[in-house]
Protein backbone atom coordinates (compact mmCIF):
# COMPACT_ATOMS: atom_id res chain seq x y z
CA UNK A 1 0.00 0.00 0.00
CA UNK A 2 0.98 3.33 -0.97
CA UNK A 3 1.39 6.28 2.04
CA UNK A 4 -1.49 7.44 2.80
CA UNK A 5 -4.00 4.89 1.60
CA UNK A 6 -6.43 3.28 4.13
CA UNK A 7 -6.73 -0.53 4.40
CA UNK A 8 -7.33 -3.12 7.11
CA UNK A 9 -4.86 -3.57 9.31
CA UNK A 10 -3.11 -7.12 8.78
CA UNK A 11 0.21 -8.66 10.91
CA UNK A 12 2.30 -11.68 10.56
CA UNK A 13 4.20 -12.74 14.01
CA UNK A 14 6.42 -15.51 13.50
CA UNK A 15 8.21 -15.11 17.40
CA UNK A 16 5.17 -17.14 18.95
CA UNK A 17 6.01 -20.24 19.68
CA UNK A 18 2.62 -21.92 20.38
CA UNK A 19 0.47 -20.15 17.68
CA UNK A 20 2.37 -17.53 15.41
CA UNK A 21 0.01 -15.46 13.68
CA UNK A 22 0.15 -15.59 9.50
CA UNK A 23 -1.77 -12.18 8.26
CA UNK A 24 -3.84 -11.32 10.83
CA UNK A 25 -6.77 -9.17 9.95
CA UNK A 26 -7.53 -7.05 12.81
CA UNK A 27 -10.53 -5.25 11.29
CA UNK A 28 -8.52 -2.20 12.30
CA UNK A 29 -8.81 0.83 9.28
CA UNK A 30 -5.79 2.68 8.98
CA UNK A 31 -2.65 3.85 6.33
CA UNK A 32 0.95 4.11 6.77
CA UNK A 33 2.42 7.42 7.57
CA UNK A 34 5.56 9.15 6.35
CA UNK A 35 6.06 10.70 9.93
CA UNK A 36 9.17 8.58 11.14
CA UNK A 37 9.19 7.16 14.37
CA UNK A 38 10.91 8.97 17.58
CA UNK A 39 12.52 5.66 17.96
CA UNK A 40 14.58 5.70 15.27
CA UNK A 41 13.12 2.17 13.62
CA UNK A 42 13.44 1.76 10.09
CA UNK A 43 10.32 0.02 10.11
CA UNK A 44 7.02 2.16 8.20
CA UNK A 45 4.82 3.67 11.15
CA UNK A 46 1.00 3.77 10.79
CA UNK A 47 -1.38 6.50 11.40
CA UNK A 48 -3.99 6.11 14.06
CA UNK A 49 -6.48 3.90 13.66
CA UNK A 50 -9.88 5.15 11.59
CA UNK A 51 -12.55 2.81 12.27
CA UNK A 52 -13.45 -1.16 12.03
CA UNK A 53 -13.83 -2.34 9.08
CA UNK A 54 -17.39 -3.65 9.77
CA UNK A 55 -18.49 0.19 10.68
CA UNK A 56 -18.62 1.18 6.97
CA UNK A 57 -21.91 1.15 4.51
CA UNK A 58 -21.65 0.86 0.45
CA UNK A 59 -23.07 3.51 -1.22
CA UNK A 60 -23.19 5.63 -4.18
CA UNK A 61 -20.87 4.39 -6.92
CA UNK A 62 -19.51 1.28 -4.62
CA UNK A 63 -18.10 4.21 -2.35
CA UNK A 64 -17.60 3.49 1.44
CA UNK A 65 -18.95 5.86 3.93
CA UNK A 66 -17.45 5.26 7.55
CA UNK A 67 -19.85 5.73 10.76
CA UNK A 68 -16.66 7.79 11.79
CA UNK A 69 -16.99 10.10 9.02
CA UNK A 70 -20.70 10.85 9.91
CA UNK A 71 -19.73 11.33 13.35
CA UNK A 72 -17.19 13.98 12.33
CA UNK A 73 -20.08 15.90 9.88
CA UNK A 74 -22.71 15.98 12.69
CA UNK A 75 -20.75 16.58 15.58
CA UNK A 76 -20.39 20.28 15.19
CA UNK A 77 -24.18 20.71 15.18
CA UNK A 78 -25.04 21.91 18.95
CA UNK A 79 -28.19 21.70 18.76
CA UNK A 80 -28.29 17.84 18.27
CA UNK A 81 -27.58 15.51 21.52
CA UNK A 82 -27.89 11.98 19.19
CA UNK A 83 -28.36 10.61 16.33
CA UNK A 84 -29.36 7.63 14.90
CA UNK A 85 -27.93 6.12 11.24
CA UNK A 86 -29.56 3.91 8.72
CA UNK A 87 -28.79 3.23 5.27
CA UNK A 88 -32.05 2.34 3.39
CA UNK A 89 -30.32 1.75 -0.08
CA UNK A 90 -27.24 3.03 -2.08
CA UNK A 91 -28.76 6.54 -2.46
CA UNK A 92 -30.82 7.45 0.39
CA UNK A 93 -29.18 7.92 4.28
CA UNK A 94 -32.22 8.17 6.66
CA UNK A 95 -31.01 9.34 10.30
CA UNK A 96 -33.19 9.85 13.28
CA UNK A 97 -32.26 13.19 15.41
CA UNK A 98 -33.01 13.98 18.91
CA UNK A 99 -32.61 17.66 19.11
CA UNK A 100 -32.43 19.87 22.53
CA UNK A 101 -35.68 21.44 23.59
CA UNK A 102 -36.54 24.60 22.30
CA UNK A 103 -34.65 23.85 18.68
CA UNK A 104 -36.38 24.62 15.68
CA UNK A 105 -36.48 21.10 13.92
CA UNK A 106 -37.21 22.11 10.41
CA UNK A 107 -33.89 24.73 9.83
CA UNK A 108 -31.73 22.24 12.10
CA UNK A 109 -33.16 19.39 9.45
CA UNK A 110 -32.44 21.81 6.56
CA UNK A 111 -28.63 22.54 8.00
CA UNK A 112 -27.61 19.02 8.81
CA UNK A 113 -28.69 17.26 5.83
CA UNK A 114 -27.27 19.92 3.21
CA UNK A 115 -23.67 19.60 5.39
CA UNK A 116 -24.29 15.75 5.04
CA UNK A 117 -25.56 15.82 1.43
CA UNK A 118 -22.14 18.49 0.80
CA UNK A 119 -19.77 16.33 2.52
CA UNK A 120 -20.78 13.09 0.57
CA UNK A 121 -20.62 14.98 -2.68
CA UNK A 122 -17.36 16.58 -2.16
CA UNK A 123 -15.74 13.28 -1.07
CA UNK A 124 -17.54 10.77 -3.25
CA UNK A 125 -18.39 12.50 -6.27
CA UNK A 126 -22.60 11.30 -6.02
CA UNK A 127 -25.96 12.77 -4.53
CA UNK A 128 -27.59 10.98 -2.03
CA UNK A 129 -31.07 11.70 -0.13
CA UNK A 130 -30.68 12.48 3.15
CA UNK A 131 -33.55 11.93 4.93
CA UNK A 132 -33.86 13.20 8.61
CA UNK A 133 -36.54 12.19 11.29
CA UNK A 134 -37.37 13.21 14.76
CA UNK A 135 -37.16 10.18 16.81
CA UNK A 136 -40.81 9.07 17.89
CA UNK A 137 -42.07 10.70 21.12
CA UNK A 138 -41.13 8.51 24.09
CA UNK A 139 -37.89 7.56 22.60
CA UNK A 140 -36.08 10.40 23.00
CA UNK A 141 -34.77 9.93 26.07
CA UNK A 142 -30.67 10.12 24.76
CA UNK A 143 -28.43 7.75 26.93
CA UNK A 144 -25.29 8.40 24.87
CA UNK A 145 -25.38 11.97 24.07
CA UNK A 146 -23.32 13.91 21.96
CA UNK A 147 -22.58 16.45 24.40
CA UNK A 148 -20.44 13.78 26.46
CA UNK A 149 -18.35 12.78 23.25
CA UNK A 150 -14.86 14.65 22.54
CA UNK A 151 -13.62 14.38 19.09
CA UNK A 152 -10.34 14.92 18.80
CA UNK A 153 -8.55 16.93 15.85
CA UNK A 154 -4.81 15.99 14.64
CA UNK A 155 -2.66 17.35 11.89
CA UNK A 156 -3.36 14.51 9.70
CA UNK A 157 -7.00 13.74 10.80
CA UNK A 158 -8.91 12.85 7.77
CA UNK A 159 -6.88 14.90 5.52
CA UNK A 160 -7.92 12.39 2.57
CA UNK A 161 -11.28 10.86 1.89
CA UNK A 162 -10.94 6.96 3.37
Amino acid sequence: MRDGQVGEVTFTTLTRQAMPLIRYRTGDLASFSSVPCPCGTFLKTMSRVRGRRENQVRICGGSFLHFCQLDEWMLPFPELLDYRACLESEKVLRVEVVLKSGVDFQETQKKISQKVQEEIQSRYGCRMQIVLTRKAAGQEKCLNSMEKRKFLRTAENFSESV
